[in-house]
């Protein structure tokens, strides 16, 4: 796989440097262009622009988004981090009524935060929910004892720009059901034993949302890349707009530029996706 993207990686350079040297080939061949061509290129410049804009709205939402999740999940990593603390700080072989009642209560307090933190949203729309977005997705019955997802798997995806996407939402079943079932446990204990056995599920839990956390900041990364690139593709429209002369030549670098900035994202995807397999040893 890691062989397979370093492929992919080269191949994208290739394709960039090409790009290049056609932008540097406008500019050395520019030529005088008729009223009526260039009253044409400023109708596709002003398209262009249009366009561009529309991209950017969309990665203006979804940088909310992927900060949304970002903040939530550090918030629900602290409280784990809070419960596991629980879990390893009663170290006798058996839990007097006071102590048990302490950690009883502690249990309950992380299970109905991570609840309310797992419903979080962003824009109005539930971000651990999958495409039911105007769904609440998690509900604790009223004794404790169990917890309803009413979200989906599916993914949901944004454009960044001509055939890129990326993926804005994590799926709150598999994030949350090992952990909120081990919270609720905690909420139950009778003895030491159950105790005990919630340490390798609080751990498991941590390493589960600190992937999460991670692959959720590379997408975050991207979103800031296009971002970026799509402003600055705005300031040289807004540019071309006053230089009808040059209008034709203009336009046709501003094209390749756009398609240079496409290619830019597959190469630092490409290159993140590479480090993530490396950091996880997913070989």
């Amino acid at each position: 796989m890691s062989n397979n993207l370093l492929e992919n990686i080269q191949d994208q350079i290739e394709r960039l440097e090409k790009l290049q040297t056609q932008a540097i080939s406008k500019k050395r061949g520019k030529k005088d262009s008729v009223d009526t061509t260039n009253a044409r290129s400023y109708t596709n410049l002003l398209s262009s622009f249009e366009a561009n804009q529309e991209y950017l709205d969309i990665a203006y939402s979804t940088d909310e988004w992927l900060r949304t999740n970002n903040r939530t999940l550090y918030e629900i990593i602290e409280l784990v981090n809070r419960a596991l603390a629980v879990a390893k700080s009663d170290t006798s072989n058996k839990l007097d009524p006071t102590s048990l009642y302490e950690i009883k209560s502690e249990y309950k307090s992380i299970l109905n935060q991570i609840i309310n933190l797992a419903n979080s949203r962003s824009n109005s729309n539930y971000i651990f929910a999958g495409t039911k977005v105007n769904t609440k997705p998690f509900a604790l019955n009223e004794s404790l004892i169990s917890f309803t997802y009413h979200g989906d798997d599916n993914e949901i995806s944004r454009p960044l720009g001509p055939g890129e996407q990326v993926i804005i939402n994590i799926n709150g079943r598999k994030t949350f059901t090992t952990l909120l079932t081990s919270l609720i446990k905690g909420t139950n204990l009778s003895n030491i034993s159950d105790l005990r056995t919630l340490i390798e599920a609080f751990r498991h839990s941590l390493d589960t949302l600190n992937k999460i956390l991670t692959i959720n900041k590379f997408r975050h990364k991207q979103v800031l890349t296009s971002i970026k690139q799509g402003e600055q593709t705005n300031l040289l429209l807004q540019t071309l707009n006053s230089q009808d002369d040059d209008i034709n030549i203009l336009e046709g670098i501003t094209n390749l530029q756009q398609k240079e900035i496409a290619y830019k994202t597959v190469l630092e995807v490409c290159s993140r996706t590479l480090a993530i397999i490396n950091l996880f040893d997913l070989t």
